[in-house]
């Protein structure tokens, strides 16, 4: 199912905090961008981005799931305790295996009906996009999971749909996929029915060190958390996010376009 913005704007539900669990993978490293500490906490306009993202999502979930690498729990950790954060865990990921793994990790912990999963590095995230995710996954009681997408020129990422606009397949650029001159991509915020996901996962045997061919990446050989959007059944999609949206932050490039869009929204 896609929704446009007119059906966002219809729902009635409520967010309630308490059904909701933020995850958070952030075992990535900051090489690209030359930086020694866990990449979520390289800094934009003076802030660590992980201080963007918890105040995006600031009073709309009960617990705070965070998924580390060994070598950036002290530090991620003591960042947290300056936070006063009330309800956090740091999920180890003792090795870089591939964001299926992460969330994983993560979705074992997490014990309310609703998980939001969003990448580490998605500073750029507009609130409103934050609740009408949550709002369309109470109002569709079907629905497994609902994202946000976005039509853009050279995709990254490419969600290949049937007829009926279900998704059937995943294009990745990183992974040497032959990529459409546009298409539609994910920015790497996924709000999910907690069990529903992590069943999903257990019956399939991903918890094993054989992964299925194709949640493997063909080039990274890394555990792919994207081709779960093409088994799922009744997976909601938003055409509600705006380009910045959209942007992770990869180089120092990155790094300065998202600090434009914030300084603008400040």
């Amino acid at each position: 199912m896609i929704l446009e913005r007119e059906d966002i704007d219809k729902l009635n539900a409520d967010v309630n905090p308490e059904d909701w669990t933020l995850l958070i993978p952030a075992a990535g490293r900051g090489t690209r961008l030359g930086y020694r500490p866990p990449k979520i906490l390289y800094p934009i306009l003076g802030r660590p981005m992980l201080d963007w993202l918890l105040d995006i999502f600031q009073d709309l979930y009960k617990k705070l799931i965070i998924v580390v690498s060994p070598e950036g729990s002290a530090s991620i950790g003591e960042h947290l305790g300056k936070r006063s954060e009330k309800n956090w865990v740091l999920a180890e990921q003792p090795a870089p295996i591939g964001m299926g793994d992460a969330v994983l990790r993560g979705l074992k912990v997490s014990d309310t009906l609703y998980t939001a999963c969003v990448w580490g590095d998605q500073a750029a995230l507009k609130r409103g996009t934050v609740v009408a995710g949550m709002k369309v996954l109470r109002e569709y009681e079907r629905a497994s999971m609902t994202l946000p997408t976005i039509y853009s020129r050279d995709p990254y990422i490419h969600l290949r749909r049937d007829e009926k606009g279900r998704i059937t397949d995943i294009l990745q650029a990183r992974e040497g996929d032959v990529m459409p001159p546009a298409g539609e991509s994910d920015c790497g915020l996924f709000f999910m029915r907690s069990s529903v996901v992590l069943n999903y996962f257990k019956r399939m045997k991903m918890e094993e060190e054989e992964i299925p061919a194709k949640f493997r990446g063909k080039q990274s050989q890394e555990f792919n958390f994207l081709p779960i959007l093409s088994c799922l059944s009744n997976v909601v999609s938003l055409r509600i996010i705006s380009n910045e949206e959209a942007l992770g932050v990869n180089t120092r490039d990155d790094a300065k376009r998202i600090s434009s869009y914030l300084k603008e929204r400040v």
